[in-house]
């Protein structure tokens, strides 16, 4: 009985630790394409002034606010809301590269423009 009640404690948290990893892959996931998307959104403003409809279900947004994360004012220009966000927060692109991430609920979060985050 006392080896059963291990088994299925070790089954429960090797679940409990599987569930957060999936999680934390979805969100980057999200924030890469998210990136992937928000160039594109820059370049169309650059070129055209607008943001162009590519026909995804979710499309980037025109998001000018000054953010200010660490000390350092962001100008944004474009934002992305992914849907594996989960409505926690979207993704900013700022006019001079780094993106920033903000979180409903923890604050800004600057995301670097390439590389690891």
């Amino acid at each position: 009985m006392k080896w059963a009640i291990i088994i299925v404690l070790v089954l429960i948290a090797g679940l409990c630790t599987l569930a957060y990893l999936q999680s934390r892959s979805l969100w980057h996931a999200g924030v890469l394409y998210s990136r992937l998307e928000l160039r594109r959104a820059l370049k169309d403003l650059q070129e055209t002034g607008g943001l162009r409809d590519y026909g995804n279900s979710v499309r980037p947004f025109i998001f000018t606010n000054i953010v200010i994360v660490g000390g350092t004012n962001y100008r944004c220009a474009v934002a992305y809301d992914d849907p594996k966000f989960y409505g926690a927060g979207f993704l900013a692109a700022t006019t001079n590269g780094p993106f920033i991430y903000l979180d409903k609920k923890h604050g800004p979060r600057l995301i670097p423009a390439e590389g690891r985050f």
